[in-house]
């Protein structure tokens, strides 16, 4: 319209002008927010690679937000937030099915069933949580877990040892507690040296 010769129109051509400055400034912002949600897909796609999905869901819904005015662009922005809050699911779904092993893991600790508390961490550090340090907090339960089964069988076993020397001597009193002590102690977790202190036992008392 401006390079039309001979209107005579000041106003004509300066509403032309005015129009032109606006499209072009336009034009400007449209390719600088196309050029700015492509960058923010192609962090929010590294973050999703790194899984970090909640990362990922804020620089991708950043990028929904700028006016890009091209479908094509959005839709590709959509299909990556859209693996971003799948990641998100798997990954608060996992963190919940390691947190339920672990507080039955805590609750069998208390009632001294070592070896079910130990079978508990163990299955929620197999889980994924997408959390090395929550993963490592699981492996230490279970270290803990396994030294007190180990004490606790290593108490019984020396209760045992003391109880067969004090009925080789005859003191069948003290050979007595020393079995019944052996017997006591909880979370050994095996039925064999339960079945042994409880048969020295019997011939302890007849």
């Amino acid at each position: 319209g401006l390079s039309i010769e001979g209107t005579n129109d000041k106003a004509l051509a300066s509403t032309l002008s005015s129009r032109l400055d606006d499209a072009r400034a336009s034009l400007r912002a449209r390719d600088s927010a196309r050029a700015d949600a492509e960058a923010k897909r192609a962090v929010g796609i590294q973050l999703i690679a790194t899984r970090d999905f909640a990362g990922a869901i804020e620089v991708l819904y950043g990028a929904l937000e700028l006016d890009t005015q091209s479908q094509e662009l959005n839709a590709l922005l959509d299909e990556s937030l859209t693996a971003a809050e799948a990641g998100m699911a798997a990954q608060e779904a996992g963190r919940a099915e390691a947190e339920s092993h672990a507080s039955a893991a805590a609750i069998a600790l208390s009632s001294k069933d070592f070896a079910g508390a130990i079978r508990l961490y163990d299955a929620a550090q197999a889980v994924d949580v997408n959390d090395a340090a929550l993963t490592q907090n699981y492996a230490v339960a279970a270290a803990a877990a396994r030294e007190s089964l180990s004490r606790a069988v290593s108490e019984a076993r020396s209760k045992l040892a003391a109880g067969d020397q004090a009925a080789e001597l005859q003191d069948w009193e003290a050979a007595i507690g020393l079995f019944s002590a052996g017997l006591s102690i909880e979370g050994t977790n095996d039925k064999a040296l339960a079945s042994t202190l409880s048969s020295r036992l019997d011939d302890a008392r007849a």
